[in-house]
């Protein structure tokens, strides 16, 4: 199961590589930070992939998701880790 467009980011911490001029709208991700008080209140059973509401091109993956699909040696697909 997925949790789509769950509000995850810390928007102070987080960078964003530019801002579309426009749309206003952030576009690309340097480095991703997470707020944990907003994803608190779902439990990690219920989120072990998700869609970041702030920013919809982030498909984030808790560990263990991860370590299942690194697992398969997988090819032509990359992550990013995320504070």
């Amino acid at each position: 199961n997925t949790y789509p467009g769950l509000e995850s980011m810390d928007p102070d911490k987080t960078e964003f590589k530019r801002i579309n001029r426009l749309t206003g709208a952030q576009d690309g991700i340097r480095k991703i930070v997470l707020d944990t008080a907003k994803r608190s209140s779902i439990p990690i059973e219920d989120r072990p992939v998700y869609v970041a509401k702030e920013h919809f091109g982030s498909i984030l993956y808790h560990k263990t998701i991860l370590d299942a699909i690194m697992s398969a040696e997988p090819r032509g697909i990359s992550f990013t880790s995320v504070e």
